[in-house]
């Protein structure tokens, strides 16, 4: 498959290039920088280490994971609501018995839920981090074997 630019393609191609080599530069120089030196060398390990920063994000990745936390959520909170719905009147007892005990519960069930959303947040971050590094490698291995059909 052959590729063809258009004259306003290649500009805005230039265009692209210089903001992620300014991106570059400025996270080089965020690394590297020393107070009072002028100078920030650029070499091509800083490059090559900073080149596995820099993903293609696609708008489409992230509806998918957000509908299915939303799903989940939507299941737990149902469920949540039933057992609420069985147990109302041993709830309500609790809630109007004795207030240590109350706040004993009422605690470590918080505690208990925001452990869950966290670590279901974490696992769904690494996961969509995992995904994008993914796609970037493949991205890149068509670059090369791109590179290599047209040498």
């Amino acid at each position: 498959m052959k590729i063809i630019y258009t004259d306003s393609a290649k500009t805005e191609l230039e265009r692209f290039h210089q903001d992620r080599q300014k991106q570059l530069e400025a996270m080089i120089e965020h690394e590297k920088y020393v107070f009072g030196d002028e100078i920030v060398e650029i070499t091509a390990s800083d490059i090559r280490e900073l080149e596995k920063r820099f993903y293609v994000k696609e708008e489409r990745a992230y509806r998918f994971p957000t509908t299915t936390i939303l799903l989940k959520m939507y299941f737990v909170v149902g469920i949540g609501m039933a057992v609420f719905g069985v147990f109302y009147d041993q709830f309500m007892e609790l809630l109007t018995g004795n207030p240590i005990q109350r706040l004993l519960v009422l605690s470590g069930v918080g505690l208990s839920v925001l452990s869950i959303i966290g670590n279901y947040y974490l696992r769904v971050r690494q996961e969509m981090r995992e995904h994008h590094e993914k796609r970037y490698r493949e991205y890149e291995e068509k670059l090369q074997e791109k590179e290599r059909n047209d040498c």
